[in-house]
């Protein structure tokens, strides 16, 4: 078929592929003409997309020296980041002081802890909390509360573990802060600790921006 340029100001007769390679730029597509429905889902590259290939930030800290009783919130300085030669940190990682973590980035934030508590009585009840601040402190809300109870028949200490998590969205790191609370029923109850492994840790995960 002959290329025929109408006075329209349309061509016709042009094949597909027909244009040389280069003929077309950036500038020469019309803005949003290139849809979700256009590109193939193998087509999209992790460099191409908003996860960029994995997590935007990663740290894990821990308790290093045992605790007894209720934790108001946990405000020891026996606290860690995990420095085993096998583990690391994505990202600036996070600041702790008396009690209270910060946040190196904004973004959306997954909060996580892992307690592990020993008692010597057999029966035993537990409350683990994360409370977030976004004015600095002044003033303190749960966001994520697990409770653990345990009972056994027979002598000894009794051993448990619980897991509490949230999603926070830190949209300022000056203000949007965390603390950990543990309440024990009895008032007997040992935060376990371990300097050379993850036993009562707090993991923190930067999922993507605010």
């Amino acid at each position: 078929m002959p290329i025929t340029i109408n006075g329209s100001g349309t061509v016709t007769g042009l094949a597909v592929g027909g244009l040389p390679d280069g003929s077309v730029d950036a500038d020469t597509l019309a803005a949003n003409a290139v849809t979700t429905v256009k590109i193939l889902d193998d087509a999209v590259t992790p460099a191409k997309s908003t996860i960029s290939g994995g997590l935007a930030g990663a740290d894990v800290w821990r308790l290093t020296s045992d605790l007894t009783g209720n934790q108001l919130p946990i405000t020891t300085g026996n606290m860690e980041r995990a420095d085993d030669s096998y583990m690391t940190k994505i990202g600036t990682g996070m600041s702790y002081s008396s009690g209270v973590f910060s946040f190196p980035d904004t973004g959306i934030w997954k909060v996580t802890w892992i307690g592990n508590s020993e008692h010597p009585t057999s029966t035993h009840q537990t409350v683990y909390t994360i409370e977030v601040t976004t004015n600095n402190g002044t003033a303190w809300d749960t966001a994520a509360r697990s409770r653990q109870g345990v009972y056994k028949m027979s002598t000894g200490n009794s051993f448990g573990c619980a897991i509490t998590s949230c999603i926070i969205d830190v949209t300022d790191t000056s203000n949007v802060k965390v603390r950990f609370e543990y309440i024990d029923g009895q008032g007997n109850g040992i935060l376990q600790s371990n300097s050379l492994g993850n036993e009562t840790l707090f993991e923190f995960l930067k999922l993507g921006d605010t």
